[in-house]
C-alpha cells in the first residue's frame, strides 16, 4: 500500500507527550509546581520533528517532578 506523494509520515496523527518536552507556549512545568508557570519559548527537538513530520499535538501527560 503507498501513500500519497504530499503526505508526511504522521499526516494527521494525534500524539501525546510528556510535559517534560517543551513545547513553544505552552505550559512546561517537568511535573513541578516551582516551575507551574514556566512557559516554552520554543519547541524541543522531538516536538518539532512531530511537528514536522504531520503530527498533531493532542495532549500533554503528566510525569514525575523533574522525570
Amino acid at each position: 500500500m503507498s501513500r500519497a506523494p504530499d503526505l508526511r509520515p504522521l499526516e494527521g496523527l494525534t500524539v501525546t507527550i510528556k510535559d517534560v518536552l517543551d513545547q513553544t507556549g505552552q505550559c512546561s512545568s517537568h511535573g513541578s509546581l516551582v516551575f507551574r508557570d514556566l512557559r516554552a519559548t520554543r519547541d524541543h527537538p522531538v516536538v518539532a520533528r512531530i511537528k514536522q513530520a504531520g503530527g498533531i499535538i493532542h495532549a500533554r501527560t503528566t510525569t514525575f517532578e523533574f522525570a
